[in-house]
Formats: C-alpha cells, sequence, structure tokens
C-alpha cells in the first residue's frame, strides 16, 4: 500500500514538472478597461475586435488597427449595457457581437465606429451565432446547466424555429454539412443545417468551446479539463484527457485553438496555457505569466492574441510551437 501511494505522489508530480515549458516573450498590452474580456477576433493582420463586460453591468467592444498593439472603445447604438461574450466575422461587410438577454450588435465594417443592437423578443444569454446564407442563421443559447436552446434565425435576429434543451448550451462550430453545439455533458450533431440534432457520444464534462484542426479533424474541450478530439468531422468523440481522473491535475478550461493540424493552445483559469506540437498526443504547460483568467484567442502564424479577466490583453510570441 505504501509503494502505491508513493508511486501515485511521484507520477502526480513528476508529470507536472515534466509539463513545464518557459514562454516565449510576453507584452501586456493596455485595454483602457477593468472590464472581462472574452473573445478577441481578427478580420486582417492589423484589423481586431475584442468583447467583454461585466454581466448586468456594462459591456465593451474594442478595435485595434495597428495589429493588437493598441485599441480603443467602439461606440454601441441603443446599448443596454448587458456583457457580450461572442464575436462572429460572417464576410468584408458584416460582424457580429452576442451577449446576454437576446443581445445581437452588428457592425457593418464600412468604417463606421459604431455598432447596431438588434434587440429580440427572447430573453436570454446568446453564446454563439452563424449565418448560413444573408437571411438565415442558428443562434445559441444556453444558461444554468439546466437550460439550452438553438434557434433559427433570419438576418436581423428574428426566431423562425427553436428547439430547446435540458442542458446549458454553450459554442457553436460549422464543418462543411456538419453542424456541432457543444454544451453540458453533451455535443450535439445536425447534418440538415440545424432542422434535425442528434447526440454523438460526448460526456463526462461541461463541453465549453470546440475548434477544428486540419481535414476531418476536430476537438473540444470540457471547462473541468476533459480534451475531446474526433477524426471524422465530429460524428465521434475519442476523449484524451479526462478531467475527472483523480490521478491528474485539476485544470479549468476556457478556450481552445488549432494553427494546424499539429499545433494547438488551450487556455484557461488562473493563466493556465497548455500547447501541443504533436496533434495532441501530448500537451506541455508554459510557465504561468499571470493569475488573470485567460478567456478568449487568435492565432497568428508567429503569436498569439489573448484576453482575460480584469481587461487583460496579452501578445505572445509562438516561438514554442
Amino acid at each position: 500500500m505504501r509503494y502505491t501511494a508513493a508511486f501515485i505522489i511521484l507520477l502526480l508530480f513528476g508529470s507536472c514538472s515534466k509539463e513545464k515549458l518557459s514562454p516565449g516573450q510576453v507584452e501586456t498590452i493596455v485595454s483602457g478597461t477593468t472590464n472581462d474580456l472574452y473573445d478577441v477576433y481578427f478580420i486582417s493582420d492589423t484589423e481586431g475586435y475584442i468583447a467583454g463586460g461585466n454581466t448586468f453591468y456594462e459591456n465593451i467592444l474594442l478595435k485595434t488597427t495597428d495589429g493588437g498593439r493598441h485599441w480603443a472603445p467602439m461606440d454601441i447604438l441603443d446599448n443596454d449595457h448587458k456583457t457580450i461574450n461572442t464575436l462572429y466575422y460572417y464576410d468584408h461587410r458584416k460582424m457580429y457581437a452576442v451577449g446576454l438577454d437576446g443581445k445581437i450588435y452588428v457592425n457593418y465594417l464600412n468604417g463606421e465606429n459604431l455598432w447596431h443592437l438588434h434587440q429580440n423578443i427572447w430573453w436570454e444569454w446568446v453564446r454563439d451565432i452563424y449565418f448560413y446564407r444573408p437571411d438565415s442563421g442558428i443562434v445559441i443559447t444556453g444558461r444554468s446547466w439546466s437550460y439550452g436552446a438553438i434557434h433559427k434565425v433570419d438576418s436581423f435576429g428574428q426566431v423562425i424555429r427553436r428547439d430547446t434543451f435540458e442542458f446549458e448550451l454553450n459554442d457553436l462550430l460549422v464543418r462543411g454539412d456538419h453542424y456541432l453545439v457543444s454544451g453540458y455533458g453533451a455535443i450535439l450533431l445536425s447534418k440538415d443545417k440545424g432542422t434535425t440534432w442528434k447526440h454523438t457520444n460526448a460526456s463526462g464534462d461541461h463541453f465549453i468551446k470546440m475548434t477544428e484542426a486540419g481535414p476531418h479533424t476536430l476537438w473540444a474541450i470540457g471547462q473541468y479539463g476533459t480534451i475531446l478530439k474526433s477524426t471524422d468531422d465530429g460524428q465521434s468523440w475519442q476523449k484524451t484527457r479526462n478531467g475527472s481522473n483523480p490521478l491528474k491535475n485539476r485544470l479549468l478550461f476556457n478556450n481552445i485553438a488549432f494553427r494546424d493540424a499539429d499545433k494547438g493552445i488551450i487556455i484557461g483559469n488562473k493563466g493556465l496555457i497548455m500547447f501541443t506540437n504533436n496533434g495532441g498526443k501530448n500537451w506541455k504547460k508554459l510557465d504561468t505569466f499571470t493569475n488573470e483568467d485567460l478567456n478568449g484567442i487568435f492565432l497568428f502564424p508567429d503569436k498569439a492574441v489573448i484576453t482575460g479577466s480584469k481587461g487583460s490583453i496579452y501578445m505572445l510570441k509562438t516561438s514554442f510551437f
């Protein structure tokens, strides 16, 4: 029994030390806000956007035109100050930002420093949005682990069809004809643009983010440290890290991104950053350079822009992968 306990302790502490790796150069960027920053997206090498807020009390949308070194707040028409958590780039003419209480904001990318509010009749927490035609899209809402809905909407966000579920929904990923929605204990799949949905085999965590990584390969993360991989466009999932395993360190994930089939990165609470160079066979930790929770990430060929709690923005040179 003594030897078994000693082996487990060695395994735990040994695996932690082997995963540590010093980061490349990190630059802290001034955001001008103390609001939590949840999402970041660049539409070019120089032009990018950040969304954030403080739940019911304040929201913010930031813009950069110099690749992320300087950010300025944008104006929001008819702003109700509820937090904004997700950005979606439709095309060169339109970008969406969504958040609490059914709020959908639109920027027409015409040089105007202004977002327009489209208020819906349903007051739910909008988690994600996607348009497969200019007049037809899907909106994901979810709250409190026990409720989620998938809404088919028109170009103004007005609901055409609604499907509800008894678990929270968080993220939407579109891969060709395969539409996937992740949530509390499940990942759903549709092959008909959201008309019908079925459960995949994903289970065992609160799945908050998904991403693609090369032909047919997808990744998903659970809030409590689970990592899933799919090699068939999301029809089935394999667990590569079990967040419920008592022999593994407890990690809290927030986002995942892949640069290509081999190089990926996961960010999480209290400055957690993990990366892989070999398609997820192994993940290594970077030494922590902040205690803020890290939420949003955008990968360039040689760097990452990361956003987090209390207005934190970091530019990380990704020489480590």
